[in-house]
């Protein structure tokens, strides 16, 4: 039989990218939130055929990363049981939740100065903190079933959109109409982002009370939901099979919790991938 066994350079190698190269990309999630930031930039471009406002386009996104430092450091033990090559450490947290207020209100001098409507970005500023901190009697939207999906889905990714391609382009359509043409798809795939998500997440969420999809119903049944979302999109609203699509059903077959935690970070840098390859080429 042929020696399977790794050559000792490669494991070297590949072992200093994911530890000293990809981990710490990864780890406070500014790729995330670059998606984000050419989905606005699209918004400008590609929905309203206007050139971008950037102050709107950074305050933007200052706020969403806002929300996903916010959520990395208040969560920062229960990251380290679910990903700890990825976790925030101890020592950081104060100087990233501090970080998180600080970005999250410099939207609005940010506007005023550039005389855009500082009032519909106010009440995104409580989304950032809402999603984590604990609410009443220590419940959280996170450790809420579907709840968690949904505000993601909706409140973190879809709906500041619309509200940016409603409220600052010169965009003639209604707000429901503005959603549904151009976000409704981004809303589905946010919501099987989450779930997709939450089974590499299976072990920690489980100790820590996060009521999940994979928490509830198991691994298999969040597998089928995922693909009948996808599913559901590709048929209900016509959308083309694309690689990402493809990669997305093989990804969703093969995982399971104990899956290297690279993997399920795939799908989120494929889609940045694809902006910057627009954006360069």
């Amino acid at each position: 039989m042929p020696d399977m066994r790794v050559h000792p350079y490669i494991a070297t190698a590949s072992g200093f990218f994911l530890n000293r190269l990809y981990y710490p990309f990864v780890k406070y999630r500014l790729h995330i939130s670059l998606i984000f930031l050419f989905l606005l930039i699209n918004v400008f471009a590609g929905v309203a055929g206007q050139q971008p406002a950037w102050p709107v386009i950074i305050a933007f996104f200052l706020w969403h990363y806002a929300l996903y430092i916010f959520d990395r450091a208040y969560d920062y033990q229960l990251d380290a049981v679910n990903q700890p090559k990825e976790a925030i450490l101890a020592g950081e947290r104060n100087f990233f939740l501090a970080l998180s207020v600080l970005l999250s209100l410099l939207p609005l001098p940010l506007l005023y100065f550039y005389g855009y409507s500082m009032w519909p970005y106010l009440p995104f500023i409580p989304i950032t903190f809402l999603y984590t901190f604990p609410v009443y009697n220590g419940l959280r939207s996170k450790n809420i079933l579907f709840f968690k999906n949904l505000y993601s889905a909706l409140l973190i990714w879809t709906l500041p959109l619309a509200v940016v391609a409603f409220y600052y382009t010169s965009h003639s359509l209604d707000f429901w109409t503005v959603f549904k043409k151009y976000f409704l798809g981004l809303f589905l795939y946010v919501m099987v982002g989450e779930a997709f998500w939450d089974i590499r997440d299976l072990e920690g969420d489980r100790q820590m009370n996060v009521r999940t999809i994979p928490v509830v119903f198991g691994v298999p049944a969040t597998k089928v939901y995922l693909v009948t979302l996808i599913l559901f999109d590709l048929f209900v609203f016509g959308k083309a099979v694309t690689f990402s699509t493809l990669i997305y059903l093989l990804l969703i077959f093969i995982v399971k919790p104990s899956s290297p935690r690279w993997i399920f970070h795939i799908p989120p840098l494929l889609a940045l991938y694809r902006f910057l390859s627009v954006l360069i080429w």
